[in-house]
């Protein structure tokens, strides 16, 4: 219906400036050739000289530019109206997370980034419930992989994680403090997320990763670089790390956007890491070695895997199956595939054309456990 209604919007106004532009200046081309022929014949005929048809002339085009600038203005005034009201709405938006009065400011050198979810219940508005009684423990250096449908609830557990919204039920913890009580910025400080969708500036490649860092060196911008896989097509390209990449990355496939993407949140050296979907646009071959580059990246921290493919939580060191905000399912990927489940569901169908061999034989032949 919006996209209509605009369109009839668009095409009124374009029906309109065809109409009357054109009429406009012709009525105006008109004045200006009666000028030139009266004021011609004056001057031949001699009560008028050339000088004065000159200065008439121009006080008519001095006349004339400012009438035509008028309805250009009337148009820029209500553009800017409009943009300026829609600026001005999202300034004045309510902000449903606020940090507390004497909130807990979270040392980036003493956090350990021990995540725990205590019997946790959250619904947006009065919506369904989206998460249901969700409890898991992730200590520093644990791999947790999240598994689902759309709308089972794996965005909202990271969206709270990052107190994107207030738990009403339940508690959720970093290193022991209850988030609430923790500053907001401090709190996201420690997470560094890759998302499905990657947003890259209109800058240098180099700059587009030392984002997160702007104090990074070069060094420490390769070696992200190397661990996400981007170091060598980032050599390939024609000016390497200072090559101008577009708006959203125009220029760029989808892997290697993402591998930058990937590589700038690696040098923020976080705490937590969430990957949402993170090796989504690269092909399987990419995505083990870039899986290889982050067993050296994950130690130590606290990481969130949301993924479609059972290749991208095969290591994880517990996998929540998620459905309908409830966890159905959770353990290790060996645990999950000899139990009956939506886990092994998914595994059949992503590996069903592939030879049944090795430790993942039981996928396929094994019972429930």
């Amino acid at each position: 219906m919006r996209s209509t209604a605009y369109q009839n919007n668009q095409v009124g106004a374009a029906t309109i400036w065809a109409r009357f532009f054109p009429l406009m200046e012709l009525l105006a081309n008109i004045g200006v050739v009666i000028l030139l022929v009266a004021g011609g014949l004056r001057v031949i005929d001699g009560p008028l000289t050339l000088g004065e048809l000159v200065a008439f002339f121009s006080m008519i085009w001095y006349i004339i530019g400012p009438m035509w600038n008028i309805g250009f203005l009337i148009n820029n005034y209500t553009q800017s109206k409009a943009s300026g009201e829609r600026v001005l709405e999202l300034l004045h938006s309510y902000v449903h997370v606020k940090s507390v009065e004497d909130a807990v400011v979270l040392d980036k050198d003493t956090i350990k980034g021990h995540v725990r979810f205590e019997n946790v219940t959250f619904s947006y508005a009065d919506k369904e419930p989206a998460l249901r009684d969700i409890s898991f423990d992730a200590p520093p250096g644990k791999v947790i992989g999240l598994l689902g449908g759309t709308g089972s609830g794996k965005s909202t557990i990271i969206q709270l994680l990052m107190h994107a919204y207030n738990v009403k039920q339940g508690r959720i913890t970093v290193d022991g403090f209850d988030i609430r009580n923790v500053d907001v910025q401090s709190l996201r400080s420690q997470i560094a997320t890759v998302f499905q969708e990657t947003f890259l500036f209109s800058a240098s490649i180099r700059d587009n990763i030392a984002y997160a860092n702007k104090d990074a060196t070069m060094e420490e911008i390769e070696r992200a670089a190397k661990l996400s896989k981007a170091h060598e097509f980032i050599m390939e390209l024609p000016l390497g790390y200072d090559t101008l990449v577009g708006e959203r990355g125009m220029g760029l496939s989808g892997g290697q956007k993402q591998r930058i993407a990937i590589a700038r949140a690696l040098i923020r050296n976080p705490h937590i890491l969430v990957l949402d979907d993170a090796t989504s646009a690269v092909d399987m071959e990419t995505e083990h070695e870039i899986q290889a580059g982050f067993k050296e990246l994950m130690r130590g921290r606290t990481t969130f895997i949301i993924a479609h493919r059972i290749s991208s939580l095969k290591d994880a060191d517990e996998i929540l199956v998620l459905d309908g905000g409830r966890i159905t399912q959770r353990g290790t990927h060996q645990q999950l595939i000899r139990q009956q489940g939506p886990y092994r569901d998914v595994y059949n169908i992503q590996y069903a054309d592939r030879p049944q061999s090795g430790e993942d034989e039981p996928a396929v032949k094994g019972g429930t456990a």
